[in-house]
């Protein structure tokens, strides 16, 4: 009851003052100020995530145990997410001045000019995909490695949870986003998980599973006379 209780009424507040899904991790401006928001709450979502850790660490409950360790994974990905979602209007690749500065450059008759500008853009955008990129690796590291040691807990005690679910429905989400070579990769210190291809999509919730195709169809009763 005191698992539940402390993992109850952390897992409200991160909802209220965390969570993508409730409006949270909407970055915006140049890519700097963008990436200095995304650094600001990654330093927030360790501070969660140490305070799921004590839920983990303080009770002996294999429930709220493994639940605690699947919303450690939901951190991570309201920040993948956040970050993959920037676009423009939000996402402004220059400020009001730089933007002015390059206009006017390749608004101008000086080729040289206009040859600079262009080039200048192209390194902005390049550095912003490689940086965007880079912290996108990282959170989907730890994302998926909880999402994927909540399950390996979940299938040891036989909890069955909303936060197990939706681990198990985000992990299949994202081995198409992601790939299978980062899959195995992400997993690969998840002790006891045996990572195979397509594992999580064909552990998602609800998923159906057709039977087998046997090449031909079965033969026709035959009537009794």
């Amino acid at each position: 009851m005191a698992a539940e209780a402390e993992y109850t009424m952390l897992d409200e507040e991160i909802s209220r003052k965390f969570d993508y899904e409730t409006g949270h991790q909407r970055y915006k401006g140049t890519p700097v100020e963008v990436i200095n928001q995304y650094k600001k709450a990654s330093v927030e979502a360790k501070t969660w995530y140490d305070r799921l850790q004590k839920v983990v660490d303080s009770y002996v409950s294999p429930e709220w145990a493994t639940t605690a360790v699947a919303r450690q994974g939901s951190l991570y990905d309201s920040l993948r997410t956040g970050l993959y979602n920037v676009r423009p209007p939000e996402l402004k690749m220059f400020d009001a001045k730089q933007e002015k500065l390059l206009k006017s450059a390749e608004e101008s008759d000086n080729l040289e000019l206009q040859e600079k500008a262009d080039a200048i853009r192209v390194q902005v955008q390049q550095a912003w995909r490689d940086r965007r990129e880079q912290e996108i690796n990282s959170a989907d590291n730890v994302m998926v490695d909880r999402y994927a040691t909540a399950t390996v807990l979940a299938r040891r005690y036989n909890v069955s949870s909303g936060g197990v679910t939706r681990a198990l429905r985000r992990l299949a989400f994202f081995t198409d986003i992601i790939g299978e070579a980062k899959m195995k990769q992400y997993t690969a210190n998840v002790k006891d998980l045996n990572y195979t291809e397509g594992m999580f999509t064909k552990m998602r919730p609800g998923q159906v599973t057709a039977p087998p195709s046997q090449g031909t169809p079965p033969p026709l009763p035959v009537l009794a006379q």
